[in-house]
């Protein structure tokens, strides 16, 4: 058990640094739209959280066309 959570295969090893990837993306786009927000520019404001819930209903659409999730919650698969 020990031997595969720190030595893990080739593949894994891929797998990590992707999901590593993603991680780092997903913070580093969190963080800059605190950032934006708390500039205390309003149109920055309203223009990360109109993103945020476009994006939000734009992808929730896309996987019930897909088949793909059904979990309506944000980040509701990581959990």
């Amino acid at each position: 058990m020990l031997r595969q959570l720190f030595f893990p295969g080739l593949a894994e090893s891929g797998k990590d640094i992707i999901r590593l990837l993603i991680a780092f993306v997903s913070a580093m786009f969190g963080y800059a739209l605190m950032l934006a927000a708390m500039s205390f520019v309003i149109l920055y404001f309203f223009a990360a959280c109109l993103g945020i819930a476009f994006g939000e209903v734009f992808f929730n659409r896309l996987s019930i066309v897909l088949g793909i999730n059904k979990n309506s919650a944000l980040c509701g698969a990581l959990h």
